[in-house]
């Protein structure tokens, strides 16, 4: 009779025991592949010359298989988030701070200095059924047949935010130092039409200003709604 009761006290025992090694187990190994990729990136920082902080970079393999370090998405996305709130350049110790008013809705968030910017954009493609509120959300005014218009409205109706930002200044961090830096990104390349950057269910779409390489006024809308579908 003791024997009965004393078996699933003994049962309880060894099973906590197995779960404490599991647990202690996976802690372990986490704590090896930590280590294991931050000896990595700072072996490639070395072979790089690079000075930013370790915890700013990942590991990217290349497609012939070279590993390369890559400053962390999210961290490029909040630079030229706090860049476009600020409208200049901002400086490393303040972004946190400026990030607090980041437009936390869905749909389209036009940023103040790109507001006639874009709506200029959409007028020259027949589009003129929008409008800007006083928060910086793209509205409806009216319904329209436009193809253009109604793909804008799936983007505005949608579960994702996307900042549309047309100032011509895209501020991130430099791969080496990790310092806050402008980005030319129309003079690496003239015909790019937009510069993405995405975090969880926010697009930031950074569109060129360089009009003189447009073939026609639909071209660039057509490049941000490519995106947008992505």
């Amino acid at each position: 009779m003791k024997y009965k009761k004393v078996l699933p006290i003994i049962i309880i025992c060894l099973l906590i025991i197995f779960v404490i090694a599991f647990i202690s187990s996976n802690s372990h190994e986490d704590k090896v592949d930590v280590n294991n990729d931050i000896n990595k990136i700072e072996s490639i920082k070395n072979e790089m010359n690079a000075t930013a902080d370790t915890d700013m970079f990942q590991v990217e393999t290349e497609y012939d298989g070279r590993e390369i370090l890559q400053i962390k998405p999210k961290i490029q996305f909040d630079t030229v988030l706090a860049g476009i709130l600020k409208k200049d350049m901002p400086k490393e110790n303040e972004i946190d701070e400026i990030l607090v008013d980041a437009p936390t809705g869905t749909g389209v968030w036009i940023p103040e200095q790109s507001k006639d910017l874009f709506l200029e954009l959409l007028s020259n493609n027949g589009i003129n059924n929008f409008y800007v509120d006083d928060n910086g959300y793209l509205k409806i005014s009216n319904n329209s047949n436009n193809e253009m218009a109604k793909q804008i409205e799936e983007m505005i109706n949608s579960d994702f935010l996307y900042i549309i930002d047309m100032s011509g200044k895209c501020y991130m961090r430099d791969d080496v130092s990790g310092e806050v830096v402008e980005y030319p990104f129309e003079d690496m390349d003239p015909y790019q039409l937009v510069e993405p950057f995405s975090n969880d269910n926010t697009v930031i779409l950074v569109l060129t200003t360089n009009k003189k390489n447009l073939s026609s006024n639909d071209e660039l809308l057509d490049g941000l709604l490519a995106y947008a579908e992505k």
